[in-house]
């Protein structure tokens, strides 16, 4: 009896120190990747005009870490780009290209696969809603108002659109309803 249970303890032991193992190989492979990603964004993506990295953020949800990049091109008035770029098979794919201004922070939904962009300035502020599809960040809708926050005198009323297309509240709302499920992580860009 005494053996039996000296064995199932063993066995017990074997099977926690393999797991500790490949929790670490992982680790290691994720951290190696990581490393292989920020040098190749260093490398393609660094020397652009006008281009620049806010953050090395994880935001597909597969544990290495993606570019998110500000385009502000010299002579192009206040507005810019916000890029994201994925780190794929030794190659940069662009998994996201949207004009903006003002943008200081992301929420990103790993359950979901979504994001939501807040940004504000010129007297407004504004969130834009997108989903991952097909390996690319996809644009659901936005919504906006003038805005103390953006530097306006006062609250507006939220107004919805999907790019120069007007919605009604309810419609934005069918198009967003599935973007906040779990829980979001904020990444502040300022």
């Amino acid at each position: 009896m005494k053996t039996k249970a000296l064995k199932i303890i063993i066995a017990v032991f074997c099977l926690i120190s393999a797991f500790a193992i490949i929790n670490n190989v992982q680790a290691a492979s994720k951290a190696t990747k990581n490393k292989k990603a920020k040098a190749a964004f260093s490398k393609k993506l660094g020397n652009a005009e006008g281009l620049e990295v806010l953050k090395y953020k994880d935001v597909t949800g597969d544990g290495i870490v993606e570019a998110l990049l500000e385009c502000h091109p010299e002579g192009h008035g206040s507005g810019r780009t916000f890029r994201i770029y994925k780190y794929s098979g030794k190659k940069l794919k662009k998994i996201m290209s949207i004009s903006e201004y003002g943008l200081s922070r992301l929420y990103y939904y790993k359950k979901s696969k979504s994001l939501i962009l807040y940004g504000s300035g010129h007297g407004a502020e504004w969130y834009s809603y997108f989903t991952m599809k097909n390996g690319k960040y996809k644009h659901l809708a936005q919504r906006t108002r003038n805005a103390i926050k953006g530097g306006g005198m006062e609250d507006g009323p939220w107004y919805y659109s999907k790019y120069t297309k007007d919605l009604t509240k309810s419609e934005f709302k069918k198009l967003v309803k599935n973007v906040k499920k779990g829980k979001s992580k904020k990444i502040k860009l300022w």
